[in-house]
């Protein structure tokens, strides 16, 4: 696994590349993720575009920074352009507590920000 945070105006987008599927790239994530959420981070776009594999504790990862974020009235959003990927989310259910869009043209065209 290989991921990428960058800042696009309020929001720490991160492109997840490859398989998220031991626990030290589950605790590399989830550590990034915990610094980025005490340092006041409450916005994120996790985009799945390159993943080809989550296991369920990666998952819980983009759940816990949900569940981080909402207390400080922030947002956490999905982009899974694969078909396969937006199935397993909605398998998992994460697709009725976070908004998944098809493309990050998509998720970028309804915050109002042009990319």
């Amino acid at each position: 696994m290989r991921y990428e945070i960058e800042t696009v105006k309020t929001f720490k987008l991160i492109c997840i590349d490859g398989e998220v599927e031991n626990e030290e790239d589950v605790k590399l994530l989830n550590d990034e993720i915990s610094t980025l959420t005490e340092r006041g981070s409450r916005r994120f776009v996790f985009e799945l575009k390159d993943t080809r594999y989550l296991n369920s504790a990666a998952v819980s990862v983009i759940l816990q920074c949900l569940c981080s974020v909402e207390r400080k009235d922030g947002s956490v959003f999905v982009i899974a352009q694969d078909e396969r990927m937006r199935a397993v989310l909605e398998m998992v259910g994460l697709n009725r507590v976070i908004k998944v869009f098809n493309s990050k043209n998509e998720f970028w065209k309804e915050q109002g920000v042009m990319c």
